[in-house]
């Protein structure tokens, strides 16, 4: 080679060589002084060329490196970025129902029992709803359909089922002619004409007031006179034939 171009050939051969150098400091994965998208030399925030997870700015599905509510990628409990119910980022509680009816535990009599009742219309749970029920508060209470006056007596036994009249009275069992009477206070509980004890204590038929001996059901106004000695009818007199003036009878 000439002398001449020697000192040429060295200085392309230096440049070369520098131009070579500056490649590799460019693609080489160690620094990080590029935000190049094509490769993935840094962790940047600002980029979004990495899988890093470490790093929170991409919104890869791989990896669990962020919150974003675009994608479902993490389970961090902070956020709530996807629509399944009962996961671990989900801040909606999980509603119970059983029975599939539809009506929450919290709501349904029964939640074992699709067709049970719930509790805003049946309060006592005993599966008569609060407007059919005598008493929406106790289950054990009678209902309008078997007691019309919810007295507590049913139909078939009430003396007057449109009306309560009080524990007791109006029940055929404790009134059997249902004259209002108490079978204890009524003279004759198979009639609803009979007097009452009150007022005819001998229960002869005659009140107290005009019976001459309320006493003795034998001796009331209007009865037949018997050879007895006793004033029978009432009338103040005994008959002559049945005085006993010498006691032997």
């Amino acid at each position: 080679m000439s002398r001449t171009l020697l000192p040429l050939f060295r200085q392309l051969s230096l440049l070369a060589v520098f131009v070579l150098f500056s490649g590799c400091l460019q693609f080489t994965g160690g620094d990080d002084d590029d935000t190049a998208i094509a490769d993935d030399d840094d962790t940047a925030v600002a980029d979004d060329d990495d899988t890093a997870v470490a790093d929170d700015d991409d919104t890869a599905v791989a990896d669990d490196d962020d919150t974003a509510v675009a994608d479902d990628d993490d389970t961090a409990p902070a956020d709530d970025d996807d629509s399944a119910v009962g996961d671990d980022d989900d801040s909606t509680p999980a509603v119970v129902d059983e029975d599939g009816d539809g009506v929450p535990l919290a709501d349904d009599c029964d939640d074992n029992d699709a067709l049970s009742t719930v509790i805003a219309e049946d309060a006592d749970c005993d599966g008569v709803v609060t407007a059919a029920d005598c008493d929406d508060n106790d289950s054990g209470s009678t209902v309008q359909a078997e007691d019309g006056d919810c007295d507590g007596v049913l139909t078939a036994d009430d003396c007057d089922d449109t009306a309560a009249t009080g524990a007791g009275f109006g029940a055929s069992a404790a009134d059997v002619d249902c004259d209002g009477v108490l079978t204890a206070a009524d003279c004759d509980d198979n009639s609803a004409t009979s007097t009452v004890v009150a007022e005819d204590a001998d229960c002869d038929g005659s009140l107290t007031s005009v019976d001459c001996a309320d006493n003795d059901e034998a001796n009331y106004p209007g009865n037949t006179e018997v050879c007895d000695g006793a004033d029978n009818d009432c009338d103040t007199v005994v008959p002559i034939d049945e005085l006993d003036d010498d006691g032997d009878r």
